[in-house]
């Protein structure tokens, strides 16, 4: 899993970022990308973390500048998965298999169709 931390519109090209997690500074799996200059002559940075979740940690990028009154502290953390219903998987379930077997007749009778026409399904024409 990668965070990604994108530090946008900013002028001087001198930034100072800092990967947190529980609060303590994190070196290990850090990555940026270059200063990328923008049209109106800022600038903007891709800061990335590489990690393992956990859902105990939480992480935070932390964004100095000289144009920052304080530090920009931007907060992640782990959330609960969105669990769906077992009547919906059940219904998904149903709609598949449907369509499937839809798809296996319909199939069937073109081809049933074809053979009593006294036509090779497979055979084309001139074009």
């Amino acid at each position: 899993n990668t965070l990604i931390c994108h530090i946008d519109k900013f002028f001087p090209p001198v930034l100072n970022v800092t990967w947190l997690c529980n609060g303590e500074p994190v070196t290990e799996g850090v990555a940026e990308s270059l200063f990328l200059p923008r049209t109106d002559y800022s600038f903007h940075k891709f800061h990335y973390l590489t990690f393992v979740p956990s859902a105990e940690d939480f992480y935070d990028c932390r964004v100095e500048h000289w144009g920052l009154d304080q530090p920009l502290l931007k907060h992640w953390e782990a959330q609960e998965p969105i669990q769906m219903p077992e009547t919906m998987e059940t219904v998904l379930c149903a709609l598949g298999l449907v369509l499937g077997l839809v798809g296996i007749i319909m199939g069937t009778i073109l081809i049933m169709k074809s053979l009593r026409s006294g036509r090779d399904p497979r055979a084309q024409g001139p074009l």
